[in-house]
C-alpha cells in the first residue's frame, strides 16, 4: 500500500508498507515521484517487487524501471553471448 511519500535532498520518493513473512515494512520506492502527479494515490494498494535480500527500496510491479531492467537483462545476455562466441572463434 502506497502510505505517503519521503522527502530525501530535495527530492520525493513514495513511501510503502506491507508485510512479507509476517513482518510489516515500511519502505521507500526506488524512483522519485511527484506526489501530485504520481500514478497512484496515499491509500492505493500496489504490487512491489522486493527483494528482501536489499531492504534500502522497492519497485512497483510494471513500471518502466522494472521494464528497463528486464531489457538491459537481455542486451547483456546478448552482448556476453556474442563475445564467448568471437572467443571461440565461432564468429
Amino acid at each position: 500500500m502506497l502510505i505517503g511519500f519521503r522527502e530525501e535532498r530535495g527530492t520525493n520518493y513514495p513511501l510503502f508498507r506491507f508485510t512479507y513473512e509476517g513482518e510489516e515494512i515500511v519502505i521507500t520506492g526506488g524512483v522519485p515521484a511527484e506526489p501530485g502527479k504520481f500514478k497512484y494515490q496515499e491509500g492505493d494498494t500496489v504490487n512491489v517487487v522486493f527483494n528482501p535480500s536489499n531492504r534500502k527500496f522497492v519497485d512497483i510491479t510494471g513500471s518502466p524501471t522494472e521494464i528497463l531492467y528486464g531489457i538491459a537483462s537481455i542486451v547483456l545476455g546478448a552482448v556476453l553471448a556474442f563475445a564467448q562466441l568471437k572467443k571461440r572463434g565461432m564468429l
